[in-house]
């Protein structure tokens, strides 16, 4: 008796499809120029945002090592847009000697810095005019409005305090206040008339401004300067005074 075969049943072989491959084929050239071009201006959009991204992140800001500026030179007017964890640095402005003064030791008011930076100036005839020259973090107007306001409350009366005032000068629109008091020495009192014109021009950046402090002493009250002659004055500092843009 002969035995019967058993068919077994194949194992299903699914067809390999590749449908991209299959579609791609099948494209006219005119499509695929289409395609090849569409994706040139995605590529091209792409290298666009790059691009301004990085002009957003390249501030302007100072790269910082060791504590100093990276490349200051010494007549840099280096000053701070932000304060705390997110402050930077930035070059606002060139400063030279102005004529007929000599330059001075200055550190932004007794605070010792590596990056920050400000300038002080003395008259070389010795008629006891000065200048100093600091960054300031705010607007120029406003700052001008608020610092002229707290000098009126510190001299109470004692003293004179002009209104702010706008100026034309060689940096552009400045604001400018003065004031004189006079200085008693409680062990002798002996006086000292005190006079000063302090000025507040913009920078290339609208929440940093430049302060430009002009300061004259005088032994009597009738040897203090005219406005014209302060105004003179600071017409020097500011000349010596070049923005970066």
């Amino acid at each position: 008796m002969s035995k019967k075969k058993i068919r077994r049943k194949q194992a299903y072989k699914r067809k390999e499809k590749h449908p991209f491959k299959d579609w791609w084929k099948g494209l006219s050239p005119k499509k695929l120029k289409t395609i090849g071009l569409s994706c040139l201006a995605v590529l091209a959009v792409a290298a666009l945002v790059a691009v301004c991204w990085f002009c957003i992140r390249d501030d302007g800001s100072l790269k910082l090592e060791n504590g100093a500026a990276v490349g200051a030179q010494e007549n840099w007017l280096v000053g701070e847009r932000a304060k705390g964890k997110n402050s930077a640095f930035y070059h606002f402005a060139d400063v030279a000697t102005p004529a007929g003064y000599t330059k001075g030791t200055a550190s932004l008011n007794g605070i010792e810095t590596t990056v920050r930076t400000d300038f002080s100036f003395a008259k070389e005839d010795g008629e006891n005019w000065s200048i100093y020259i600091s960054p300031v973090y705010a607007n120029a107007k406003d700052m001008a409005e608020d610092r002229q306001a707290r000098i009126v409350q510190q001299l109470s009366g004692e003293g004179t305090v002009s209104a702010v005032e706008q100026y034309k000068s060689a940096l552009g629109t400045t604001w400018y206040y003065t004031y004189s008091y006079v200085s008693t020495e409680p062990s002798d009192g002996a006086q000292a008339f005190l006079q000063a014109i302090v000025s507040y021009t913009p920078t290339a950046y609208r929440d940093a401004a430049i302060l430009v402090r002009v300061g004259r002493t005088a032994d009597a009250e009738d040897d203090l300067a005219g406005s014209d002659a302060l105004l003179a004055e600071l017409e020097k500092a500011l000349a010596a005074v070049t923005l970066i843009k």
